[in-house]
């Protein structure tokens, strides 16, 4: 697909004109009248109508596929237990090494798996080095460069696996992860497994200016939003089936706020059990983070706030057929590797919301759980 490009238009310079000393306009009419204020208008006129127009787009979508679920769903595969996904653009030589390393792994754990890899848009030929992989690695390539949240939205809608991952393809987050996040998600069945650099156990090797851009990120997260998760923009996660087949037809986020809105839509149709788990990353020198990427990624942020309070766009929950989803208290497909299984689903007794970090089972496991328990209709 071609990429088009819309050259904006100057704004013709107005001479002197009005009632004021020597033709020239007060300062009030000046500055209620400016070329600048008629843009920022227009612009924000234009943001909400296209807002609105998107709500109204994303609620026929919803309609059509009520009780149905679209792909993720007709494409469920009892017999696979995990699908992993790795988005990537432009990585260069270390595209292969990731995968050949993940698929490594998870042969060793004797789960039955798929690697699916999305190129967005990669003009790099790295789609090319994954040639000759083995193991089951599913290629999909888009055809332009959309973000990394629309190139997880197209990968994660064709896995078959009955939990659902993803792993960014830099190698700063090590495949070896996948060993303990694939124990705990047996152990624990959380609606969202997900990897934090705030995690009291986690490794992390990053510099100041970033770990600031973290810090204070989730700071806005926890002012805007109320959830009392510590990272959410860690780059490798886990999650249910049944889950992800009810959050995935609400999410838009093309880019790096996927994330966040994964779990602001999962919390918001019920989904509160969310486990930490600590991780170890060491930041390669050619991985950084732009000034423009900081500013995107606030933008896309207070979208999803606006969409969340004013449009109440995330509002109503598209109900879920079976997926033959492991009943609560039974042992999960992620349980066959040897781990014992607790209760699994969210626990929604209509208490209030509450926060809590407790240890793992085991000395040292090092996990936390958020445990937040949903309102009872009609209390929100």
């Amino acid at each position: 697909m071609a990429d088009v490009a819309i050259a904006a238009r100057k704004p013709r310079m107005r001479h002197r004109i009005g009632a004021g000393p020597g033709g020239r306009r007060g300062k009030a009419a000046t500055s209620a009248g400016s070329p600048t204020a008629g843009r920022l208008r227009a612009g924000l006129v234009g943001a909400a109508l296209a807002e609105v127009g998107l709500t109204a787009l994303r609620w026929s979508r919803h309609r059509q596929t009520r009780g149905r679920g679209g792909e993720l769903w007709e494409l469920a595969s009892p017999e696979l237990d995990l699908t992993m996904v790795v988005p990537y653009y432009n990585p260069g030589s270390r595209l292969r090494g990731t995968v050949e390393a993940l698929v490594e792994v998870l042969l060793e754990s004797g789960l039955s798996f798929e690697v699916i890899t999305v190129s967005d848009g990669s003009t790099d030929g790295s789609a090319d080095s994954l040639a000759g992989v083995a193991g089951d690695v599913r290629r999909v390539v888009l055809s332009r460069n959309w973000g990394k949240g629309q190139a997880l939205r197209a990968g994660l809608a064709l896995g078959r696996g009955r939990y659902l991952g993803f792993i960014d393809a830099d190698g700063d987050l090590p495949a070896e992860l996948l060993r303990p996040f694939v124990s705990l998600m047996g152990r624990h069945e959380p609606d969202i497994l997900l990897g934090s650099k705030r995690h009291p156990q986690s490794v992390v090797h990053y510099p100041p200016l970033r770990r600031a851009y973290s810090w204070g990120y989730q700071q806005l997260i926890r002012l805007l939003f109320h959830l009392h998760i510590r990272d959410t923009q860690t780059g490798i996660k886990l999650v249910r089936r049944d889950v992800l087949a009810a959050v995935l037809p609400h999410m838009v986020e093309k880019r790096f706020a996927f994330d966040l809105e994964l779990f602001v839509v999962a919390r918001r149709l019920g989904y509160r059990r969310f486990i930490e788990a600590p991780v170890r990353i060491n930041e390669r020198f050619s991985s950084t983070i732009s000034p423009r990427a900081v500013v995107l990624l606030l933008l896309d942020t207070l979208a999803i706030f606006y969409r969340l309070r004013v449009l109440r766009f995330y509002g109503g929950s598209i109900p879920a057929p079976d997926l033959a989803s492991p009943p609560a208290g039974s042992a999960g497909a992620l349980g066959a590797v040897g781990e014992p299984s607790l209760p699994g689903p969210s626990r929604r007794d209509g208490r209030d919301t509450v926060d809590a970090a407790q240890p793992g089972p085991q000395a040292g496991e090092g996990i936390s759980v958020a445990a937040q328990h949903r309102h009872p209709p009609g209390t929100r």
